[in-house]
């Protein structure tokens, strides 16, 4: 810590001290040495070798992509930001409905039997009530090979697969740091984690670099595993399918 003329000029009295190359400090191993004999890492931890240093800034950048892939499985799994994007997609496969009503209305109803001679008439009818009022809800499955097998009716669903994120530079001072000192492509090629680290990004970033672009992007891809279903509630299947009869005993 050091003191300052305070109030007369603005600032705090007592602040910080700004390292100097004197400091003596004691590394990761142990040993102590002069500041200016050590290797820090990106958050500023002094080494007294390279190979500590780089050991160091490989585990902390794998800590912050080992976080963000955290939020992209959250994001993806429990958001439902997320499903909203597919919304459309459940009307856009109309015509992929029918086998799936039809195959709930045989599940749900014991005598369907009856429906035998019009159950074609009747899926179309159920169809065409679900599509002009369609109530649904997206439902997450940890496991991407397993059918939805709960109540209500499964209109259509889909696997998260691969998601890839761009990850800005410029939010994360240690990035930062590694990337101002042309480290950043090295320790992405080593790094190992939860994330994948697109292997053109690291390219494009060697070539910002010699360009000396400031702070740029670069893509990682996750794999948070597990599936999402659009389904139709029991009692809204039950409500279109007495919607159908009617509609069907009209004509």
């Amino acid at each position: 810590m050091q003191r300052t003329f305070g109030s007369i000029v603005g600032l705090e009295e007592i602040v910080p001290s700004r390292p100097h190359p004197s400091d003596i400090v004691e590394c990761s191993d142990g040993s102590i040495r002069e500041r200016q004999d050590t290797f820090d890492d990106c958050r500023g931890n002094p080494h007294s070798n390279e190979s500590d240093r780089d050991e160091a800034d490989i585990e902390i950048v794998e800590e912050i992509l080992n976080v963000h892939d955290k939020w992209i499985e959250e994001y993806c799994t429990e958001n439902t930001d997320y499903t909203e994007g597919y919304d459309h997609i459940v009307f856009e496969v109309l015509h992929d409905w029918p086998p799936v009503v039809e195959e709930w209305i045989k599940d749900t109803y014991g005598d369907h039997t009856k429906f035998d001679g019009c159950m074609k008439d009747l899926v179309k009818a159920v169809c065409d009530d679900l599509y002009d009022s369609m109530e649904g809800e997206w439902k997450y499955n940890s496991n991407e090979y397993a059918s939805y097998s709960s109540s209500g009716c499964c209109i259509w669903g889909f696997d998260i697969g691969e998601y890839e994120e761009q990850i800005d530079i410029s939010d994360f001072p240690e990035l930062q740091r590694l990337y101002n000192l042309g480290r950043l492509p090295d320790i992405l090629e080593s790094v190992n984690c939860d994330a994948y680290v697109n292997s053109s990004s690291i390219k494009w970033l060697r070539r910002d670099f010699e360009e000396q672009r400031d702070y740029p992007t670069f893509c990682t891809s996750h794999c948070p595993g597990g599936r999402w279903d659009f389904v139709v509630s029991d009692d809204r299947m039950r409500e279109a399918v007495t919607n159908g009869i009617i509609a069907l005993c009209r004509k």
